[in-house]
């Protein structure tokens, strides 16, 4: 009987985003029996356990490896080592299952201009190749829009989970004043983004009013308990986890090399208050969105919009090219689609239902609308989020 891997999974499980990707390891280890997984508390005396016992392979989080200093320890017993989540900096030696950071600056660039925002800037971290791949995915997309933008930076990397960083706030309140007005802003992550609102307050910017902010990870606990409550794009820890099994696994097995890096595409946007504004100087357009925001999911048409913004259809549909760069009814198709992509990740309901949930008057609509503007259906949507169905990655190139 052939001999099953040991396989070490060095987790700090008290950590959210290590306790999901956990979660999407366990999913691949009960699809693939052949493993046996180890689990190991980062400390001393377990890694100590783990250099006794010589896996055959390690998965580790990007959290353990920044907090504990630990990578050398790992590295150190010769088997090959996956790291779930992006690493500050590169590193050789070790392969990586990270979240795609680009993709993530351009679906932050993408949601503001959605809420019609011609000044949109990313506040992040110097030198800290998580930050520069955000930052080079947003502004890539704001050039292809032929859009300004602007970035400030946090001066230290001990900084980059920090919501009250020792740093003098002195340049950030420059920079916050004199941006051009409205403006949306991309924090890389959450408690940056609670920094920013933090000093809006201070500073009297209106949030979302004058400053709209973005952050990212979604940590709860951090985007909830504020005022007002803070938009952010979600980190995938479960489908990143699974990723993390099947990359060790074509590793060992010699289809990949050791340090080959998989790109996960973030979730979509969980909007709350702090974004939860149009940036539109036309009174009746900001009352045209608004509508359709709160009406969409019934079966409204532009004639009903027109009605509810004073104005005719024809009236309507110019404002809405000028102002938005799109149809009225576009809008509504748009709203609508975000709106059944939330139902597809989070709920068991059936496409039929989704469909009649969100204003699509029956699943063919929803399936063509999704063709049209995320060119997969919707089971194929779904399927993306269930990390057991093999999530779709992007490896990148060797």
């Amino acid at each position: 009987m052939k001999q099953k891997r040991q396989i070490g999974i060095v987790m700090a499980h008290h950590v959210s985003f290590s306790a999901k990707a956990t979660e999407g390891l366990m999913a691949y280890f009960l699809q693939n029996t052949q493993w046996t997984p180890l689990m190991i508390w980062p400390c001393e005396e377990d890694l100590w356990y783990l250099n006794k016992i010589k896996p055959d392979g390690i998965i580790t989080s990007t959290w353990t490896m920044i907090q504990l200093k630990q990578m050398k320890a790992v590295k150190a017993l010769g088997c090959p080592v996956v790291v779930v989540g992006a690493l500050p900096h590169p590193a050789t030696g070790v392969a990586v299952v990270s979240e795609d950071n680009h993709l993530a600056g351009r679906l932050a660039g993408q949601h503001f201009i959605d809420r019609g925002y011609v000044n949109i800037a990313f506040y992040g971290i110097h030198n800290y190749l998580p930050c520069d791949q955000k930052a080079a995915g947003l502004f890539e997309f704001l050039a292809e829009k032929s859009l300004p933008a602007s970035m400030m930076h946090l001066g230290d990397i001990r900084d980059a989970f920090s919501s009250s960083p020792a740093q003098s706030n002195a340049p950030l309140e420059r920079w916050l004043l004199d941006l051009p007005k409205p403006v949306g802003i991309f924090a890389h992550s959450d408690h940056t983004a609670l920094r920013l609102l933090r000093i809006c307050h201070q500073l009297g910017l209106h949030v979302p009013e004058e400053v709209a902010i973005l952050g990212m990870d979604n940590i709860e606990p951090v985007c909830t308990t504020c005022i007002p409550q803070l938009s952010s794009i979600p980190l995938r820890g479960k489908p990143m986890g699974y990723q993390a099994g099947e990359l060790l696994a074509k590793i060992l097995e010699g289809k990949n090399p050791p340090d080959a890096t998989v790109y996960v595409p973030p979730g979509e946007i969980v909007s709350r208050q702090s974004t939860d504004t149009f940036a539109v100087a036309d009174e009746r357009i900001r009352t045209a969105l608004q509508f359709i925001r709160k009406h969409a999911e019934s079966h409204i048409g532009v004639a009903d919009i027109a009605a509810a913004a004073n104005m005719s259809r024809r009236t309507l549909h110019r404002l809405f090219m000028q102002t938005l760069g799109r149809a009225p009814s576009d809008e509504i198709q748009r709203i609508r689609v975000e709106r059944a992509q939330r139902f597809l990740r989070e709920s068991s309901m059936s496409i039929e239902q989704i469909a009649a949930r969100t204003g699509f008057s029956d699943k063919v609509t929803l399936h063509r609308n999704f063709l049209k503007r995320l060119n997969c259906t919707p089971g194929e949507y779904r399927k993306s989020f269930r990390p057991e169905q093999q999530t779709p990655a992007r490896l990148s190139p060797l």
